[in-house]
């Protein structure tokens, strides 16, 4: 059984399947730390940082921003193939406008929504 543990970097540290009962976490950075099976009741996790450790919430980001990339792109030819055939005279601006568009409205609301909300707990 832990005690006191408080004030200390536990970072991707397994607790696994351990007996934490009473365990002091106070003001600890338990960043990606596995407390899976771990018996915790009675365990202090006041004022604890946790959740993924800064390079995996940049890197779920970047794939994140990829994805959406990808996404948008899809969603661009998906109305540009079926535009061509329907209006095949017509010049490529208006196509390529619509998706620029959309791709930056994506990553707008990305910016918006996505990034501010995780830099609260990136620490």
């Amino acid at each position: 059984m832990f005690q006191n543990l408080d004030r200390r970097s536990h970072q991707g540290r397994s607790f696994k399947d351990q007996n934490l009962e009473g365990a002091d976490f106070s003001h600890c950075d338990i960043r990606s730390a596995d407390f899976t099976g771990a018996n915790l009741e009675g365990a202090n996790f006041t004022h604890t940082k946790a959740g993924l450790q800064q390079s995996w919430a940049i890197a779920i980001f970047l794939l994140a921003a990829f994805l959406l990339i990808a996404a948008s792109g899809a969603a661009a030819l998906d109305g540009y193939i079926p535009m061509r055939f329907i209006l095949p005279r017509a010049s490529e601006e208006p196509y390529f406008i619509a998706s620029l568009v959309h791709i930056l409205t994506s990553f707008v609301l990305l910016e918006l929504f996505g990034v501010k909300e995780s830099q609260k707990h990136w620490g």
